[in-house]
């Protein structure tokens, strides 16, 4: 039921972001959100096992539910005035499903009239099945490699969150330079070829004779991961946010939760029908190979940087307007950024 909320909520955080920052704060901004939910995840499992030795299972649901009600709190101290920014002037009917369809048509014609947009939801769609993948045979993988259990599962995810809060603060401090198609692309090559150091580490340690802990060689792993994750996610979020209308980003944000919904899945399920007869490592460098075919699509294909279509006011926002300004912005080569 959560997964099914956050197809909304994302949406609607990510669009709404650009209507309280300026286009300079933006990527600041995803670092910030970037941080905080790496903070999350390094502390939370420690504060949930205090509340759980102190109040037991009933107090982990109390807990949880308050953090949400809290969350809800805070988000009624946005401005009225910028929520209504990005709100949509599209010609309504009296039909929800047909006012749905014809929302989604619009949203897919400005997507696929963007080769920025199109590109970036690509790379995105295709690191989910990777990620699809590695949700399944993770544990799989620390059990069987790594010959540990839930302790060691819980020590690398939280070593990939240390990396996501350096990565935040890397971010915040690279600013616009993370949005360039250099940036992006190597991040995510960065991000595939550091799997497949994972994956291979406790094979490669072996044969080498070497002697090193692979626990704490697959910690450092887990940092680096953690730290390209995060780049790749705040360029290629924030460069998101400044191709796209804002009339048309919570339909774009929309899109790409669903497409990732999707091939998430089918990640799943190649994890769970393969595995057995490809062997889990082979099956778990599918997320790796994703995380590189993205790093090459990014930088073979994505436009350099160019004016941003954020800057087209929503109420502006007509078909032909936004046709004339994706055409211009794809076809610029005067690029502050490469």
């Amino acid at each position: 039921a959560e997964t099914c909320f956050e197809q909304f909520t994302l949406p609607a955080q990510n669009a709404l972001l650009p209507a309280l920052v300026t286009e300079e704060q933006l990527v600041p901004a995803n670092a910030l959100n970037s941080l905080s939910s790496n903070l999350s995840r390094l502390v939370g499992p420690a504060l949930g096992g205090v509340i759980a030795g102190f109040f037991g299972l009933n107090g982990i649901v109390v807990a949880d539910t308050v953090s949400f009600l809290l969350a809800a709190l805070v988000l009624t101290g946005i401005p009225a005035v910028a929520a209504k920014g990005v709100a949509s002037r599209d010609a309504a009917t009296g039909n929800p499903l047909a006012n749905l369809r014809s929302e989604w048509v619009s949203g897919l014609r400005v997507l696929f009239g963007s080769r920025t947009l199109w590109v970036l939801v690509a790379t995105f769609t295709i690191s989910a099945l990777g990620e699809g993948v590695f949700g399944v045979l993770y544990p799989v993988f620390v059990y069987q490699a790594l010959h540990g259990g839930a302790l060691e599962i819980g020590e690398l995810m939280s070593a990939q969150a240390v990396g996501g809060l350096l990565g935040g603060l890397v971010a915040g401090w690279l600013g616009q330079r993370l949005l360039s198609r250099w940036s992006i692309g190597l991040n995510w090559l960065a991000f595939g070829a550091i799997s497949i150091a994972i994956y291979g580490a406790p094979a490669w340690l072996t044969l080498a004779g070497l002697t090193l802990p692979v626990l704490w060689v697959e910690v450092g792993l887990f940092i680096a991961v953690g730290i390209s994750g995060v780049g790749v996610l705040t360029g290629s979020q924030s460069r998101l946010q400044t191709s796209a209308p804002e009339a048309y980003l919570g339909r774009i944000f929309g899109i790409l939760g669903t497409a990732m919904g999707v091939f998430t899945l089918v990640g799943t399920v190649i994890a769970g029908t393969v595995s057995t007869t490809l062997g889990v490592i082979p099956v778990l460098n599918i997320q790796a190979a994703g995380k590189l075919l993205a790093g090459v699509l990014a930088l073979a294909l994505l436009p350099g940087m160019a004016h941003s279509l954020a800057s087209i006011p929503a109420s502006d926002a007509s078909d032909n307007t936004v046709d004339e300004q994706i055409a211009t912005d794809d076809s610029s080569v005067g690029a502050s950024w490469p």
